[in-house]
Parts: structure tokens; sequence; C-alpha cells
């Protein structure tokens, strides 16, 4: 079983494929994408043992 550990990115849409692929390709999730002007709110699950990658 894989426990996931949930993040909030507020920011540019700089690097934001990056950010996506990266999810998807350590088996996370990205749950929620708004778009308020020009800024980004992502939610994302990644899973526990990847979170070290992620910063």
């Amino acid at each position: 079983m894989t426990v996931y550990k949930y993040f909030l990115f507020e920011g540019g849409h700089y690097k934001q494929e990056e950010l996506t692929e990266f999810v998807e390709d350590v088996g996370g999730y990205v749950l929620q994408r708004n778009v308020i002007g020009v800024d980004l709110i992502l939610q994302i699950a990644v899973p526990e043992e990847e979170v070290e990658n992620l910063v």
C-alpha cells in the first residue's frame, strides 16, 4: 500500500510542466489545478518515499 503526502503549490506557470511530469513519473497525482490570472495553484499527492526528491 502506498502512502501519499499532499502538497499545495502556489506560484507562476514557469516550469509547471516539469513539476507535473515529475509527480506523474513517481506515481503521484495532480489532484486539482487552478489558474487565477497569472498565478497557478496545484494540489498534488506524492508517494512518501519520493518526497525528498521533490525539493
